[in-house]
Formats: C-alpha cells, structure tokens, sequence
C-alpha cells in the first residue's frame, strides 16, 4: 500500500465578519474598512482599485490601477479626464 503526502493550498481566506481577505487563485488581497465596505483590492501588493465612501457606507467614488477616478452619484458615475 502506497501513501501519497498530499499538500493544500490555501485558496481563500475571510476575516471575523466573513469578508474575503485572500483569494491565491486570482492572487488578490481585500482590505474593508470599520463598515465591512470594500476598501482596496490589491495583486502582489499594487493597488488594484480603491474605494471611497461616505461616513453612513454611501458609495462616493473608486479610483483603478491607473489612477482614473470615477465618481458616483446614485446610480450614476462619471469618469475624470486628466
């Protein structure tokens, strides 16, 4: 009988209030502020989008991996040209 050592990765990883923190098969880390709302999402430490909210959680806006910020206004965004 032969035995095989197998080795688990681990895929994914959530805090205390059940927010993905670490996804290994997109290569991802999630921060949340004191809300639980959606902070930053980073690949290999390099930001990849941040989010902006109000103090009540209202979404006000994001900025991506290239700098480009877009604002929200209900269920509307526009995009700043620089």
């Amino acid at each position: 009988m032969e035995y095989f050592k197998m080795t688990f990765f681990l895929q994914k990883s959530d805090d205390l209030n059940s927010n993905l923190k670490i996804d290994n098969s997109r290569d991802l880390n999630y921060q949340y502020n004191y809300l639980s709302l959606l902070n930053k999402a980073s690949r290999s430490g390099v930001p990849q989008v941040r989010y902006r909210y109000t103090a009540g959680g209202e979404k006000l806006g994001v900025t991506d991996y290239s700098g480009r910020d877009y604002d929200y206004r209900g269920s509307f965004y526009r995009r700043e040209i620089r």
